[in-house]
């Protein structure tokens, strides 16, 4: 459809411009540099446009994109003697109990809706290919439909002599699926045999049998599950099963001449057998490639494409091996007593004694001072239940306390781990620096970011790295005084680029990803920070190289990715943020993370350079490189309630466990790893102080006025009523008569022993500091001046407000100008509920007074604007960014297109941090800079269209078991901002990403939900993304412990509130504040304590202020519409008046300044039809000749800049053509008309005319009518080009002349007898109304006329009887007519005397004859009534 531009000013044309030209020199896929100013949204004055005229254009563009991802994203790990690529001359067997049925998408399954050419079978898309596929064994995996989830099922056995015969002929090449299956869910998610006992190899996600590893005293692995008495030894999950490697075996024995395998998986299994395995001769992984991926896959095997993906995360040999492998889960990987536990079908302990079971894996207390027995938080704090949710009043407690993972690991993670401690091992080695290698090559099967080539091989060299000011050469320095930052005081240099040339020394065409690394200084007698040996800074993908080709890539790097976090102040003793440490550092090109260990500094062919330099002092970076704002510790001891580090030995930490030692071991380079190895928690970790339990429960249920008196007692569960911007009310609030203290901002609180107590009680601890825990005062108090010139409009206020959402979308309520002016002005015209309401229940609902249409979000990877994507791990194994970029516009054309979404839910940029995890499918690596920069672009993407992308789920959200259990996780602020924070900065600072989720974990004790320091200190305030919105995941999940006032006090502006309570306290419009019915039994203000006249402002304060975030994201997506108004169009009349005959001149269904602020709109009718031959343009214009006069009813939709979608109803009201100037005449009297046609050159003719009439082909209707009645005329007029009808009514009246002609029928209707003659005239007799008496049968009898007889016959009868011929129905002679011409002689009657009008024959006679017939007829079948006996 052609896009009919309405206006389209030079600025826009300019935009448009700017944009492919960018496109042209690569800036949207070059790097994560800084620049000047935060969330650079690249929007067109807040204007979004698809790129697509239609869904299924956009479709078709997403499947071309599909299998682009699946040949770069395919890896190759191994390829024996060339097994791959395989020609399609061969023949081939495809096996797996997966391999028809293929996990496709990044969640579990395809998806709802299956994608037109979709393929999910493997041995489909190498038929495809023009393969010679086994038809047999694709029968029989097809007849059986294994399950995805049953990796233990034995295929084996079930073979039937056709699919064993068919080997004989399919066996040059045995394909190997391999699926492994996760999903998302609190039990069923993570990898079951490890994280709660269950068992694979079975369908049933319920089982609790499990994977025996036979001649288990000859494996290797380091710490497998067993049964209580050792006797047993269990499988993990990502190795093979036992089924498995029988079929491995199987196929061996067949004899077929080449085995590759093919994985169908989004987590690394243990490759280490078959890497070693000779037999088998080549591996693939082929992720889950999305809706047509399989193609590309195809193309892989076949040769088409050569592949060039690169693994997104390391794959070694001994997952249990691995520094993570203790504290994951429940933490209880190896114990035997929790692996005996058995669970129902929803993953609840069945067990008798699950309560002591638990309480080895949730945190427990100490009943009494002794210590000698415990209780577990299983049922404390919360006493929360499914069933509360919907308000049950009883309901077993909750399965699942408090649980608690340590990140003892911390920064040394993945590659981070495996290659430092390689390359620490090397330097430590007197002898020959090998022995880090000799570990590497056991421990490690396949290097991060590695990947084979069919005969590609490529040589790197830096040609030169470029500096923000100057260059850095081979050798060089940086000065401390170039990079470092602090209040006042901006970098020099924030970063570089480093050109590297790229030259193809194999013999094949193929691409290549370049990465670069950088190497910082560590000297472990000087406790430095932790840092690893190599941390991924950026890379880039070329384009096909050819044999002997060469490309320079241009890598950009940021000093502050280089930089290690130092919470501590380990440098200076003081400071604590970003440091460059002085020393000797690199910058390396590598072809994986591992590519150090093996370079030959002579060899030039190698995937490797480097260049070396120095820095020449610590510097400290303590300003954002992007945002500018500063930058200090947030998660640390000295934060207080915030701090995320479980160390009672640390002076002004926050105590958590019992025991005064107990603390989390950080591993650490200084040892070696060896001391510092982590471990599963100890009785030590899991012992939890009481009082630490109360400072938990006191922030979990945080609700102004309320009150607890210790973690001990009931939570509230308090779903709000109603949905409807009027105050909420609760469920359960603290009772009145409450003596306790109850909550203010500010107030210092104390407790002993569990139970809150008064300031000065001895051995009190102190749980809540009122000067470091509520940082949202400062905010408040800073604002005070501000809101002197706020108002509100009154509660109940219905009236349209003057300015709208979609006129502040070029506007910031943040800059300090015309911007925050105009804000101002528009949040006056709210009321306080409006905004309250807002941020607490109306999260996806429109305000439509002031024109803010409803949020309405897509969920998940799989759906992502209609399309069954390749999971995230695939695409970011393509290690390229462009298509990350081109997914992204793909995804938000689909939403503008589609129109049912404004919000996606899908922007997965959280880092893996273990194999075991269920939702593994939904996020890219274990990597923070490949998460980063393949989420960036895939999020800027979507935001060029204008979609709100909600970043999700920050942070921590790792594993599914036990996600929604107020799952505390333990970890450092280096690991938090180095490794998990990380790509959701890079999303939201450079992907303009506008809209974040947050996950269920705990940063330390605090819910990210209701972190202060996370929502606002670290997003909105370093990073500067005021911009963005806040959401909860989903609330029912997690609303016990998310009240709405602490919510709203950390800056959640988002709510997804389907239980839980909302903002306290009640709007007073007379006082312009929020006021409270406990004020009361409120304490006066003290030190930083607010009074509850202070909280009454605090809270209009925080409800107007996240009203404004929210807005504001409103208002800067295609939520605002692009500000189109169409009310003008839908509110104009809509009826257009035409003319039959003539051509439609200036008639349109658009309307002058109808629709304002959209760039262009194209109409069209979606329902009903124009008039024959009417046509209507995409600019609404009306042309053609409408052949057919009438009323026609049309929906017209105009689209406004190829999405915005309004439609109203338009009548076209078509005026005939004809003109008639006489339509009434009288029988018997001569009848003049004339008819006109607006071509006055139509030949014009009439069907229906009375008798006597006629019409000449100039529209002349002459004649004299003979009956009275109204005749429907059609009329007709041809021209040379077109036919014309109408119709009109001609009336007769008077009294009809005498009957012309002969007898034309005869009929009995009723109690009368009609006679019709030629002219139309009719005559009509009455029939007696006398009857004889009642009939013997009492049946009835039917009788009717033919053209020749008058017949009867009973009711029911199906055969006719003559009665009497109507020839021999004869009567006595007529009267005298008038003399006229000489009529043919009446039957058996005189003739009657020639005269003018003879009615041409005796017809009172004939009437007679026939009324005495019908009258005989009556006497002899008496029986004419109903019921028998009736006269």
């Amino acid at each position: 459809m052609e896009k009919r531009k309405m206006t389209r000013s030079l600025a826009f044309l300019s935009i448009v411009l700017a944009l492919v030209l960018s496109i042209i020199v690569g800036l949207f896929v070059t790097g994560y540099a800084g620049t000047a100013s935060a969330f650079s949204t690249m929007e067109n004055n807040g204007d979004f446009y698809p790129d697509y005229e239609t869904t299924a254009e956009a479709q078709e563009a997403a499947k071309e994109l599909n299998i682009q991802m699946a040949e770069e994203g395919t890896i190759l790990l191994k390829n024996s003697n060339n097994a791959l690529p395989v020609a399609r001359t061969e023949h081939v067997s495809v096996f797996g109990i997966s391999s028809d049925t293929l996990q496709g998408t990044a969640a579990s399954g395809w998806g709802a809706v299956a994608i037109d050419g979709q393929v999910a079978s493997m041995a489909q898309a190498l038929a495809e290919e023009g393969y010679r596929v086994n038809p047999a064994l694709e029968s029989f995996y097809a007849d059986h439909e294994y399950s995805p989830s049953a990796q233990g099922r034995d295929e084996i056995s079930e073979f039937t002599p056709a699919v064993e015969r068919s080997f004989a002929e399919y066996k040059d090449v045995a394909f190997i699926t391999v699926t492994r299956y996760l999903t998302e869910g609190t039990f069923a998610g993570d990898h079951k045999t490890v994280l709660n006992g269950k068992g694979i190899g079975v369908e049933s996600t319920g089982a609790t049998n499990k994977q025996v590893l036979e001649d288990a005293e000859s494996d290797w692995h380091a710490d497998l599950a067993t049964n209580e008495d050792e006797s047993e030894t269990y499988k993990h999950e990502l190795m093979l099963t036992n089924q498995e490697e029988a079929l491995l075996e199987y196929v061996k024995q067949q004899g077929f001449k080449k085995i590759i395998y093919l994985v169908n998986a989004v987590v690394p299994i243990e490759y280490y057998n078959l890497e070693n395995d000779p037999d088998v001769d080549g591996i693939l992984i082929i992720s889950r490639p999305g809706a047509v991926g399989l193609k590309g896959v195809a193309n892989i095997i076949s040769g088409d494409a050569n592949p060039s993906g690169k693994t997104n995360q390391i794959f070694v040999k001994d997952y249990t091996a691995d520094p993570i492998w203790q504290n994951v889960g429940f933490n209880n990987q190896v114990n035997a007593d929790y692996n005996s536990m058995t669970f129902d079908e929803n993953g609840v302990v069945e067990d008798t004694n699950a309560n002591a079971i638990l309480s080895k894996v949730t945190y427990r207390y100490a009943d009494d001072a002794s210590e000698e027995s415990y209780t577990t938080t299983r049922n404390n704090i919360y006493n929360y239940t499914t069933a509360s949710r919907s308000g049950s009043a009883t309901a077993a407690p909750d399965p699942y306390g408090i649980f608690g993972i340590d990140y003892e690991e911390d920064i040394y993670r993945d590659y981070w781990y495996y290659e430092t401690k390689a390359a620490d091992m090397n330097a430590a080695d007197d002898v020959d620096h090998n022995a880090g290698t000799e570990w590497y090559r056991d421990a490690v099967v396949y290097p991060f970011g590695y990947g084979l080539s069919y005969g590609s091989d490529f040589a790197y060299e830096i040609t030169g790295i470029t500096l923000d000011k100057g260059t850095l050469e081979d050798g060089g320095s940086l000065a401390k005084v170039d990079i470092e930052s602090s209040a006042g005081n901006e970098a020099e240099i924030k970063g570089g680029t480093v050109s590297v040339k790229v030259t193809n020394v194999g013999g094949v065409a193929g691409k290549e990803a370049v990465q670069l690394y950088s190497t910082a200084p560590y000297d472990s007698a000087d406790a430095p920070v932790e840092k690893p040996y190599v941390k991924l800074l950026g890379f880039e993908k070329t384009g096909v190289l050819q044999p002997g080709a060469s490309q320079t890539v241009e890598i950009d790097f940021n000093i502050q990715d280089m930089a290690s976090y130092d919470w501590r102040g380990l440098a200076d003793g003081n400071t604590k943020g970003y440091i460059i440490e002085a020393g000797d550092w690199s910058l390396r090109a590598m072809g994986s993370s591992n590519s150090w260990m093996t370079a030959d500094a002579e060899n030039t062919d190698d995937d490797y350079d480097a260049v070396d330099f120095t820095v020449d002092a610590d510097a400290y970076l303590l300003l954002d490189d992007f945002s500018g704002n500063e930058t200090g510790n947030l998660f640390s001891p000295e934060n207080g309630v915030f701090s995320s580090v479980r160390d009672n030995t640390i002076e002004g930490n926050r105590k958590f466990n019992e025991s005064a030692t107990a603390k989390q071991t950080f591993m650490s380079r200084a040892d070696g790893f060896t001391t510092s190895f982590p471990q599963a928690p100890t009785a030590e970790d899991m012992t939890v102080s009481k009082d630490a339990l109360t400072g938990i429960a006191y922030w979990h249920k945080f609700q102004i006025g309320e009150g607890i008196t210790s973690f001990n007692e009931p939570a509230y569960m308090t779903p709000l009523s109603g949905d409807n911007v009027s105050a909420g009310a609760f469920n359960n609030p603290t009772p009145e008569d409450f003596e306790g203290q109850r909550y203010q901002d500010g107030q210092d609180v104390w407790s002993l022993d569990g139970e809150i107590v008064e300031e000065g009680t001895p051995g009190a601890v102190k749980i809540v500091d009122g000067a470091t825990d509520f940082p949202w005062i400062d905010d408040f108090k800073a604002a005070q001046a501000e809101m002197a010139g706020w108002t509100q409009a009154p509660n109940g206020t219905e009236t349209a407000a003057e300015t709208k959402v979609s006129d502040m979308s070029g506007l910031s309520p943040y800059d300090g100008g015309e911007g925050a002016e105009a804000w101002k002005s528009f949040m006056d015209q709210l009321t306080y509920n409006e905004m309250e309401w807002l941020i607490n229940r109306g999260q996806k609902r429109a305000i439509e007074r002031i024109g803010m249409n409803a949020l309405s979000g897509g969920d998940n990877t799989n759906d992502a604007g209609g399309y069954r994507w390749a999971c995230n791990g695939m695409i970011a194994s393509t290690w390229n960014k462009d298509i990350a970029y081109k997914q992204g516009r793909i995804i938000g054309s689909m939403y503008l297109l589609r129109g049912t979404n404004n919000a996606w839910w899908g922007g997965t940029v959280q880092v893996i941090r273990t194999v075991w995890a269920g939702r593994n499918g939904e996020f890219y690596s274990t990597d923070p800079m490949l998460c980063g920069f393949i989420g960036m672009n895939m999020t800027k993407g979507v935001r060029e269209k204008g979609v709100a992308t909600c970043t999700k789920h920050g942070i921590l959200n790792d594993q599914q078991s036990p996600r929604v259990s107020a799952m505390i996780t333990w970890i450092s602020e280096q690991t938090i901002r180095e490794i998990y924070a990380k790509p959701f900065q890079m999303a939201i600072q450079e992907g303009t990403s506008n809209y974040f989720m947050g996950s269920y974990a705990n940063i330390g004790t605090m819910y990210n939900g209701i972190n202060y320091n996370f929502v606002t200190g670290l997003m909105r305030g370093e990073w500067g993304a005021t911009d963005m919105s806040y959401t909860t995941d989903n609330h029912s999940m997690v609303g016990r412990y998310t009240p709405g006032d602490l919510m709203g006090r950390v800056g959640n502006d988002n709510m997804d509130t389907s239980s839980g309570k909302g903002f306290s306290g009640t709007w007073d419009d007379e006082t312009s504040t929020v006021v409270y019915s406990m004020a009361d039994k409120m304490e006066p203000a003290s030190g930083n304590m607010l009074s509850i006249e202070d909280i009454g402002d605090l809270q209009w304060y925080l409800a107007r202020n996240n009203a404004t975030i929210f807005i504001n994201m409103h208002s800067k997506t295609q939520m605002n519409k692009n500000g189109v108004d169409a009310s003008g169009w839908t509110d104009a009349a809509a009826e257009i008046a035409l003319t039959q005959g003539v051509a439609a001149s200036n008639a349109t269904v658009a309307v002058k300044d109808g629709i304002t602020g959209a760039e262009y709109v194209n109409y069209s009718v979606t329902e009903g039809e124009l008039p024959e031959g009417v046509t209507m343009s995409d600019d609404g214009a009306l042309t053609g000749t409408p052949l057919t006069a009438g009323d026609y009813t049309v929906t017209v939709t105009a689209m406004a800049d190829g999405w915005v979608e309004n439609e109203k109803e338009v009548t076209i009201s078509v005026a005939s053509g004809f003109t008639v100037n006489n339509t009434n005449g009288t029988a018997g009297t001569a009848f003049v008309s004339v008819v006109l046609f607006e071509d006055e050159s139509a030949e014009i003719t009439a069907e229906g005319l009375p008798s006597g009439l006629s019409i000449s082909s100039v529209g002349d209707i002459t004649g004299t009518p003979i009956t009275p009645g109204t005749y429907t005329v059609t009329l007709t007029a041809t021209t040379r080009t077109a036919t014309y009808t109408d119709t009109i009514d001609i009336v007769i009246g008077g009294t009809a002349s005498a009957p012309e002609g002969g007898v034309t029928n005869v009929a009995v209707s009723g109690t009368n007898v009609v006679v019709t003659y030629e002219n139309g005239y009719q005559a009509t007799v009455a029939l007696p109304t006398s009857s004889g008496p009642a009939g013997a049968d009492g049946r009835e009898i039917e009788l009717q006329v033919t053209d020749t007889h008058i017949q009867w016959r009973y009711e029911g009868d199906t055969e006719w009887n003559n009665l009497v011929a109507l020839e021999d129905i004869t009567g006595p002679a007529g009267p005298k007519g008038e003399t006229g011409a000489t009529g043919p002689q009446g039957p058996q009657g005189e003739p009657g005397t020639s005269g003018e009008g003879g009615c041409g024959g005796n017809i009172a006679g004939t009437v007679s004859v026939v009324a005495g017939i019908l009258a005989l007829c009556a006497a002899l079948f008496v029986a004419i009534r109903i019921k028998k006996g009736q006269k």
